[in-house]
């Protein structure tokens, strides 16, 4: 299968050289990467808003000392993220292959190599690519760790670096860690978690830092009463919390069981328009194509997923999907964003049940045509 896996590479190229014909591009908040990496170069420290990003602009601050040119700077850092991707799309094809089969890898990795609302971001100096390609970097590594525990060091680095990329980065940790913890047994588990919490000691600042940083700018309540469903473009009415404290947990936690219903509502429809695409301003053809497109790969992800529950001789499966879990938490409690930068985090992960599906219902199909 390498000519289909080296064919799924020069498409993949294709792609994302179409997509990086403008040159490196800058939005959003480009500029707080890369005047946070300027001061870690010049003063060995991150500050401010640059720190919920750190291991992004770490990455900038290293590819700076190389020239102090700065377009060849923004064209080394996009060439580096279209590196990074291209480790992520054969992580993505082991991932497949050792938990689901040759075919559906390459299934899961033609998607990723196909899928323009990801590769837009590769010359974008933001977070997007970076943190979806070691999403999957780090799930491949802690499944080749629960496998092989020499992997556990390059396995709990990629985490770190998943965790520090960008405040999501956050709600995937604690599924990276029970993984781990979980998967290894007698020395090579006591190992993970003297590693693990040593690690977590160590960046404790900075997590810290992350953490409150978020919840102080994300205002959980402020999401909830607001309605927002895709960020800037839709929302529906909501009711308004009264006596608010300034524990923000506490105010969410309340807000959810006086309004149940209506949260829910609010938290469904958030998810339903960040994983079917849909949007108020697309125009109607862009809105058909993806009626035909998205429903068939959720179905097929669907199937796979059963699948693999059904098949109960191999766990691994469970890390893509609470991956896929907690993210989705992100979305119902946060909004969906228009240029669907969210989902796209974990729709590599969800390919994977997409292609196992896909294996699945031609395997049946098979079965029917020749018993009949």
């Amino acid at each position: 299968m390498k000519w289909q896996l080296s064919l799924i590479v020069v498409l993949f190229l294709v792609v994302t050289g179409f997509h990086i014909l403008p040159g490196p591009m800058l939005a959003g908040d480009s500029d707080h990467y890369l005047l946070g990496a300027e001061e870690l170069k010049s003063q060995g420290t991150i500050s401010g808003k640059a720190t919920r990003y750190s291991s992004y602009v770490a990455i900038i601050s290293a590819i700076k000392m190389v020239t102090d040119n700065r377009d060849h700077q923004l064209k080394l850092i996009v060439a580096f993220q279209i590196l990074i991707l291209m480790a992520a799309l054969l992580c993505l094809y082991g991932i497949g292959r050792r938990l689901f089969g040759t075919p559906a890898a390459l299934i899961a990795a033609a998607l990723f190599a196909m899928n323009f609302y990801l590769l837009q971001w590769a010359p974008y100096i933001l977070t997007e690519t970076m943190f979806t390609s070691f999403v999957i970097i780090s799930a491949y590594l802690c499944l080749m760790t629960s496998e092989k525990p020499r992997f556990l060091l390059p396995s709990i680095g990629a985490v770190l670096i998943t965790t520090t990329l960008r405040p999501n980065g956050i709600a995937l940790l604690p599924v990276f860690l029970c993984y781990l913890i979980t998967r290894l047994n007698g020395f090579a588990r006591l190992a993970a978690v003297i590693l693990l919490a040593a690690t977590i000691i160590g960046t404790l600042p900075i997590l810290q830092q992350i953490l409150s940083d978020t919840a102080g700018n994300e205002m959980l309540v402020d999401k909830l009463e607001s309605g927002t469903i895709v960020w800037e473009f839709d929302s529906m009415d909501m009711p308004k919390l009264a006596n608010r404290g300034e524990d923000q947990v506490a105010d969410m936690f309340r807000y959810l069981t006086t309004w149940p219903v209506e949260s829910a509502r609010l938290m469904a429809t958030r998810l339903y328009a960040a994983y079917f695409y849909q949007r108020s301003d697309y125009s109607l053809i862009h809105r058909m194509l993806l009626v035909v497109v998205i429903p068939g790969v959720l179905l097929l992800a669907l199937v796979g997923l059963v699948a693999a529950i059904r098949r109960k001789n191999s766990a691994g499966y469970l890390l893509p999907a609470f991956l896929i879990l907690a993210q989705s938490a992100v979305i119902a409690i946060s909004f969906a964003d228009h240029d669907h930068r969210f989902i796209s985090y974990i729709m590599p992960l969800i390919f994977l049940f997409t292609g196992f599906g896909a294996t699945v219902v031609w395997d049946a199909a098979l079965s029917t045509h020749r018993s009949n």
